[in-house]
């Protein structure tokens, strides 16, 4: 394995190269460690989705294109711009930490980041790390950290019109001069969309339930000199959603804004510090509802120390605020966190190393102390195995702590974290047949449950998650074939009940094949039976979706794509009472410069 030194180094200038529009060859992630590395080489179980996969997979939205990842479950309330969950190895929605740009996006007061009002045309990049992450990232990192990264790349147009009276369209420019550049983009979507919701759903109006959003972006950087870069980025998208019940529509604002400056002063020391705040705004007030707004500032001052070839260790300081504000009043609308930690990397040649250390101290719940501790080792060339361990805790939110009494909830403010404990073991290996499996064993404690005695929330639960993950990929008979795998057994220490809406076994095969200017592509998910209550009394019928994608090269300029979703017309629920769209096709022109 090369040593972390050498891999940071050819990282950055990788990292350099990609803001300017060019491609890596390969995948290089940073989220794992918080510093530059190859997912092969993360003691973790790590994918970076690309640009070009997701112009590939032409994926409507965030979650459907997560959804083919091993160790990863979807859930969603209809289609485009509806409610959707994402359980990273059977943890609960909210157990899943979200960055954009590295700014932790959601909800102070729901817990979840609305990841289903992200427009994929505005994102470069993503990378999902599963597993425990509190140690690096604190709060909320139970069962893993996604991350996006904003669209920087050169000019491009893309027109698209398909089924449920669908319009969609993105444009943006970039300019990569000599020390540095910039981007900008738009986008726009339209759809009717159909009924979300079936006759036994309790707030059912037989009409159809559309979505619309407009989203704008920018990115630049600039090296003042050979030590010091400055970067920024900003992204904002606005939607309207339809739905069933009262209200009927809302009107969301998902933004994030970022700057960093990055100095190495010597070869042995690179600091960066960033600054950001994020919104997330929620109003049906103009329906018959709330508004719900939370704005988080942030400050992260990260150290890198290169001590030797071999070693690289990381110090950080780490601080947010969360501010609530709209129609509820709250005993309390803010809070701060502040946080240290200190990660180590070894590298001695096939052996690796991690272990970390963070301390959370929050004004509302107290302190929270957390670690991980991860070795791995290369068997042979093509084979390399890692086991680890780590704690992690998910914060109570503000509706936990605060909300006003109504006679049927309230808020506890004495409520503690949920915390967790995890293990996991990778083997990962293989050239020409590339695969990868995972072991994983995770216990939460003092999961946060309503009591309907108390009329508020409180610890309660505890709950124990173990699985098995694997996936599969060759290119054979000149056919690109993929297959991930997950396996889950997840029971309710309470009650010994599986926890809810996640499968025991899901899978996904992906194919694809290059025919010159043409490209053949299908996807089949399946997704096993689950239940959808605590009380295991719902049970939700497995299903297999087929989608297929096909796109032609006109020049080396302008692609015609297109994608036929739910090819077999497949009625399917991920949700009780929601329904999932059916056949639809959706077909684009795009236009991109010569590279």
């Amino acid at each position: 394995m090369n040593t972390r030194i050498s891999l940071v180094t050819a990282a950055a200038v990788a990292a350099a190269a990609t803001a300017h529009g060019a491609e890596l060859t390969e995948p290089v992630q940073v989220t794992a460690t918080r510093t530059p590395i190859t997912a092969d080489e993360a003691l973790a179980a790590v994918d970076v989705i690309t640009r070009e996969a997701i112009e590939q997979s032409q994926a409507p939205d965030v979650h459907t294109l997560l959804r083919g990842l091993s160790g990863v479950s979807v859930t969603s309330n209809g289609g485009r711009g509806k409610l959707a969950n994402v359980y990273l190895r059977g943890t609960n929605s909210d157990h899943t930490l979200v960055l954009v740009d590295g700014q932790r996006l959601g909800s102070a007061t729901a817990g979840s980041a609305a990841l289903e009002q992200l427009p994929l045309d505005q994102i470069q990049r993503i990378e999902v790390v599963r597993g425990p992450r509190a140690s690096l990232y604190g709060a909320d990192a139970v069962g893993g950290v996604i991350q996006i990264f904003t669209r920087d790349d050169p000019s491009h147009v893309r027109l698209a019109a398909g089924s449920q009276e669908t319009w969609e369209f993105s444009t943006g420019f970039g300019h990569a001069g000599e020390r540095g550049g910039f981007s900008a983009g738009v986008s726009g979507l339209s759809t009717e969309g159909f009924d979300a919701t079936d006759a036994d759903n309790f707030a059912h109006d037989p009409d159809r339930d559309g979505f619309s959003s407009r989203s704008g972006r920018l990115a630049g950087d600039y090296e003042v000199t050979n030590a010091l870069t400055l970067r920024g980025r900003a992204l904002r998208a606005e939607s309207n959603n339809e739905f069933d019940g009262t209200p009927d529509e809302t009107d969301n604002v998902q933004q994030s804004v970022s700057g960093e400056l990055e100095w190495m002063p010597v070869e042995t020391w690179r600091s960066r510090l960033s600054i950001g705040e994020t919104v997330d705004d929620s109003d049906s007030r103009d329906f018959g509802g709330d508004r719900f707004i939370t704005r988080r500032k942030s400050v992260n001052w990260q150290n890198d120390l290169f001590l030797g070839a071999d070693h690289l260790t990381s110090l950080g300081v780490d601080w947010y605020d969360d501010e609530v504000s709209g129609t509820i009043d709250y005993a309390e609308d803010s809070r701060d966190n502040l946080a240290v930690f200190a990660q180590h990397q070894w590298s001695p040649g096939a052996f690796d190393l991690q272990a970390a250390v963070r301390h959370d101290d929050n004004e509302a719940y107290g302190g929270e102390t957390t670690g991980s501790l991860a070795t791995g080792y290369d068997f042979a060339p093509a084979l390399h195995g890692y086991a680890s361990w780590g704690t992690a805790f998910k914060a109570p939110t503000f509706n936990d702590l605060y909300y006003p009494d109504t006679g049927f909830f309230k808020g506890n403010p004495d409520l503690d974290p949920e915390r967790s404990r995890s293990l996991e073991a990778g083997l990962r290996g293989g050239r020409d047949w590339r695969w990868r499996f995972a072991a994983f064993h995770t216990e939460v404690d003092d999961l946060i449950a309503y009591d309907a005695g108390a009329a508020a929330s409180v610890n309660v639960n505890e709950a124990r998650i173990r699985g098995l993950e694997g996936e599969i990929s060759t290119h054979l008979a000149g056919i690109d074939t993929r297959l991930a795998a997950t396996w889950l057994d997840t029971e309710d220490r309470d009650t010994g009940n599986e926890l809810p809406r996640r499968p025991e076994f899901s899978a996904t095969l992906g194919l694809s094949r290059d025919f010159g200017r043409a490209t053949l592509g299908t996807e089949v998910h399946y997704g096993g039976e689950r239940y959808d209550d605590l009380a295991n009394t719902t049970e939700l019928d497995s299903y297999t979706v087929v989608d297929a994608t096909a796109a032609w090269r006109i020049n080396n300029q302008w692609t015609l794509r297109g994608r036929l979703s739910n090819l077999l017309d497949e009625d399917y629920q991920t949700a009780d009472t929601y329904e999932m769209p059916g056949r639809a096709v959706l077909v684009s022109i795009n236009w991109q410069p010569a590279q």
